[in-house]
């Protein structure tokens, strides 16, 4: 009795084409799941007429409305150079003034010769103007030539040949050792009297407003 039911109550075994379903996949590697929800669908979309090149409207300039053109070449608004050339008038004058700038006067001797002289605090150095080189010249005055770089008034640098003498300049009862420089080749230029000389003599100008 017992091995009837013991025979009874076992499991008939699986087929194998029942198995097959349930059997594990093989390994295929890493896959990617895509999580994302599908985008809603649109309730709606608006047909948007297409224009002809006859319907659009038409170009004019934004600045003063000129049809054909933008702003950024419109004639009016951005005038283009021209190639005109320029045109200059006869001017004739009968009466012309000029107020001259401020300028130090001293007199002075330089080597017992009696004159004027310029204090300029713009000069590094002192320079001997056309008249007193000639005059020092006849009195027999001991020159060098020398090269020497020299900045001018605009800015341009330049070496000239110069040339140096050693000078007493007698200034309010006190004399003063100065070296001078003389240009040869220039003309109606003025005595001055530098930097170098105003800070050895310690004068001091007060010029007037």
């Amino acid at each position: 009795m017992f091995d009837n039911l013991r025979t009874t109550s076992r499991r008939e075994p699986i087929p194998d084409y029942q198995k097959r379903g349930f059997q594990k996949p093989k390994d295929e590697g890493p896959r990617m799941e895509n999580n994302r929800k599908p985008p809603y669908p649109k309730k709606y979309e608006k047909s948007k007429p297409e224009r002809n090149a006859d319907e659009r409207p038409p170009i004019r300039c934004f600045g003063c409305n000129e049809p054909g053109v933008i702003r950024a070449k419109c004639p009016r608004c951005s005038p283009q150079g021209t190639n005109e050339t320029a045109r200059f008038g006869n001017i004739q004058l009968h009466s012309c003034t000029d107020e001259s700038p401020q300028v130090a006067v001293l007199r002075a001797r330089v080597n017992g010769i009696f004159g004027t002289v310029c204090a300029d605090t713009g000069a590094s150095h002192s320079i001997a103007g056309e008249q007193l080189y000639k005059l020092m010249q006849e009195g027999g005055a001991d020159f060098k030539s020398k090269t020497l770089k020299m900045s001018l008034a605009d800015g341009q640098k330049m070496a000239r040949e110069v040339r140096t003498t050693c000078v007493t300049v007698e200034l309010g009862g006190r004399k003063f050792p100065v070296t001078l420089i003389a240009l040869p080749d220039a003309s109606n230029n003025r005595t001055l009297l530098g930097a170098d000389f105003l800070k050895q003599s310690g004068v001091v100008l007060n010029m007037k407003e």
